[in-house]
């Protein structure tokens, strides 16, 4: 319960930054380093003919204060006969936190990136599978309840 509490304690700490990052620059997000280096446009293959849509795949690199770096490939999603976008943002572990990183636009000299820093979240599951295993023990442990068996009655007759 201890680490579910610090979890959340740290979670009230989580950061949302949005950047425009010209390609293959490093660009500050707050406390992370911001760097994409490309994107490659997949055609979607689906099982639905008519679910047709296209992805913009962004490579990006993000590097922590201290200085460790993750690759990740957050996504838009075009679809063509709806006539709409939509983000699928990419997710990484870096120590306690989780980092997601969402691409919102892209052309060909610039992406609008956002990038979400969970502090703790680690530490919120932990405490949850902690305090859910502690209270699957307790219950393993406890004693069988026993029923009392009822006490014979002596029946007297006024004879």
């Amino acid at each position: 319960v201890a680490a579910l509490a610090v979890g959340a304690a740290l979670g009230t700490g989580s950061s949302a930054v949005r950047v425009i990052a010209p390609l293959d620059r490093a660009v500050s997000a707050g406390t992370d380093t911001v760097r994409w280096t490309g994107s490659t446009l997949a055609q979607s293959v689906v099982d639905d003919p008519g679910a047709d849509r296209d992805r913009l795949v962004l490579h990006v690199t993000v590097s922590d204060a201290g200085g460790r770096a993750m690759s990740l490939t957050p996504m838009i999603e075009r679809y063509p006969d709806l006539g709409s976008t939509r983000s699928r943002p990419a997710r990484a572990q870096l120590g306690l936190d989780e980092i997601e990183v969402a691409a919102l636009y892209a052309d060909d000299e610039r992406a609008t990136i956002e990038v979400r820093t969970h502090r703790g979240l680690l530490l919120v599951w932990w405490g949850a599978a902690l305090a859910v295993s502690g209270v699957g023990l307790a219950a393993r442990r406890r004693p069988a309840l026993r029923t009392a068996e009822p006490a014979e009655r002596s029946v007297q007759s006024d004879e």
